[in-house]
């Protein structure tokens, strides 16, 4: 197996990233039907991935095996609760491996970045989004440590 290496994205990763966004999407929509893309859902995540590579307040990572990325995360600073707590949280918006391949490692390594990137911004702790109907992304969290706190409930206008 060919080393694994993490490194910000750049802007030449963002189509194949967009497809390994995509190809979780799909995995998600067959477990949960609110979950569909959106037409053009492909062009508008490629458009914000754009924002997302030059925010200061977002960490863009990938994994890279052999001169490609074979998956991402993306993680961002949420700042204080006033009135709650003075301290700054980081959140996990997204992460995404390649599903054609074995790159064992790779989730952790990707996850042990976003980490290093919060604790360096004083980040204390650190928010995880994970599908309930989505078995092995809750047990990688969960094996990490990750607990329960809020559930995140879903509600049409």
């Amino acid at each position: 197996m060919q080393p694994i290496t993490l490194r910000p994205v750049i802007q030449t990763d963002l189509p194949l990233l967009a497809d390994l966004w995509y190809e979780k999407l799909t995995i998600l929509a067959a477990a949960d039907a609110r979950l569909q893309p959106a037409p053009g859902a492909r062009e508008t995540w490629l458009t914000a991935a754009e924002r997302w590579s030059a925010d200061e307040s977002c960490c863009f990572v990938t994994a890279i095996v052999d001169n490609r990325p074979v998956g991402y995360a993306l993680g961002t600073l949420i700042p204080p609760l006033p009135g709650v707590s003075e301290a700054r949280t980081g959140a996990v918006t997204q992460i995404a491996i390649d599903a054609h391949g074995y790159y064992g490692g790779a989730a952790r390594m990707l996850t042990d970045g976003l980490r290093a990137w919060f604790h360096e911004h004083q980040a204390e702790r650190v928010l995880v989004i994970a599908p309930h109907r989505y078995p092995a992304e809750q047990a990688f969290w969960r094996g990490l440590g990750a607990v329960d706190w809020m559930d995140l409930l879903w509600l049409k206008s």
